[in-house]
């Protein structure tokens, strides 16, 4: 459903025209769907994405751009309700988990901006919403993404395609000496030489 969820962000009495502007701006660099009325912005959530992360997602972007005190804390999650045709509130649930730990990373998802200057902006987008970023495996050109298996690598390119700052998006699979690369980096334990024989998986 398009815009199952939404979240308000009502301006704190103290805030100015000002601020609901830098909010909005810091909503929409985050690659949120924004929407305003009058001293309220409007986030909304599109299945299947979960509008815990989200929530979480737009006030880390808040407070990146220092406008966190510019709305009245916590926002409140509201679900699109046909009986009432309007949002209704609803808290939703939170994850098990948001991202793969390096051990779990059996797949990788590369997506490269839309051009170089745009790398920035993409990689923040991408940490906003919690993913781990597989810094050894990233360069210039591209982000890589860790991902457990293939559905979930899947999923998470198609959510990453809708990116303001995404370009070519694609996954694969890791072979061995890669996962442990991988692993090692990431842990900061990275040896001289890899492990091998029929039990290294």
């Amino acid at each position: 459903m398009t815009r199952e969820w939404r979240l308000t962000l009502e301006l704190a009495p103290t805030a100015t025209a000002e601020d609901l502007d830098l909010v909005r701006v810091a909503l929409e660099m985050a690659g949120l769907d924004v929407d305003e009325s009058g001293a309220t912005t409007y986030v909304f959530v599109d299945e299947p994405h979960n509008p815990v992360r989200v929530r979480k997602a737009a006030l880390r972007a808040l407070h990146r751009s220092g406008v966190s005190d510019a709305i009245v804390n916590p926002p409140p999650l509201g679900r699109w309700d046909d009986a009432h045709d309007d949002y209704v509130g609803s808290e939703a649930s939170e994850p098990e988990s948001l991202a793969p730990t390096p051990e779990e990373v059996r797949w990788i998802v590369e997506v490269r901006p839309i051009d170089i200057f745009s790398l920035r902006d993409l990689r923040a987008a991408i940490e906003l919403r919690g993913y781990l970023i597989a810094f050894g495996q990233s360069n210039a050109s591209q982000i890589q993404i860790g991902a457990r298996d293939e559905t979930e690598a899947n999923a998470l390119a198609d959510e990453l395609r809708e990116l303001p700052n995404a370009g070519a998006t694609t996954t694969r699979q890791l072979g061995r000496l890669e996962r442990w690369k991988l692993r090692e980096e990431m842990l900061g334990n990275y040896a001289e030489q890899p492990p091998s024989g029929p039990f290294f998986f």
